[in-house]
């Protein structure tokens, strides 16, 4: 909503990017996940011989879809 010089200005500024889920925000950025281990577990399996714990993560700043910017940057 852009400001025409007529009322009051809007209180809120609006978001210059379209709404993005993450399901396709992780999909469009497979280079972004590294798999990191963060402890050993106590039951080893087949394929896991020394009970690792592990997952792939990747960090993303966002912001949520439905919300306004509030002027003062908080």
């Amino acid at each position: 909503m852009d400001y025409t010089g007529r009322g009051p200005r809007p209180h809120t500024v609006r978001y210059q990017d379209a709404p993005v889920c993450a399901k396709d925000l992780a999909l469009a950025a497979p280079d972004a996940f590294t798999e990191l281990t963060w402890r050993h577990g106590t039951k080893a399996g087949p394929g896991d011989l020394d009970a690792a714990m592990t997952g792939r993560f990747a960090a993303f700043r966002v912001r949520p879809a439905n919300r306004n910017i509030p002027r003062d940057g908080s």
